[in-house]
């Protein structure tokens, strides 16, 4: 008898869901695509919500123009100011090089004025 239960049951399941099925209807949407059964004052509200989002995609393209501007103008300025800062550095260097040079050469002229202050005070001496 448990099994008759169980079948009965299985068969009293099916109709139902049969019965469900037949009667119950289905509902389809979007039947003839987003007009259909709008009324006149629909299309206000259609184009007001078209006006926003093309306010908006505008926006982002603004807004990602002016990233890839700022973007390429903060290249092209780091790499001035490396060319800057190379061309600075080798002008510091020749001047550098421009002083020791200088004071190399009033280093020497000044080991040469010693001598010659030497030798004459030398030669000042003797006939004295």
């Amino acid at each position: 008898m448990a099994s008759t239960t169980k079948d009965e049951k299985a068969d009293d399941f099916e109709a139902k869901l049969r019965f469900i099925q037949e009667n119950v209807p289905d509902r389809t949407r979007m039947v003839a695509g987003s007009t259909a059964g709008a009324g006149s004052g629909d299309f206000h509200s259609y184009r007001q919500a078209r006006r926003k989002e093309q306010v908006r995609l505008e926006d982002l393209e603004r807004d990602w123009e002016e990233k890839k501007k700022r973007e390429a103008f903060l290249a092209k300025r780091e790499a001035r100011d490396e060319e800057e800062k190379r061309k600075r550095e080798k002008r510091k260097a020749q001047r550098e090089k421009k002083k020791e040079k200088k004071r190399k050469r009033t280093k020497g002229q000044e080991v040469i004025e010693e001598k010659i202050e030497e030798e004459g005070a030398e030669n000042r001496e003797e006939p004295a």
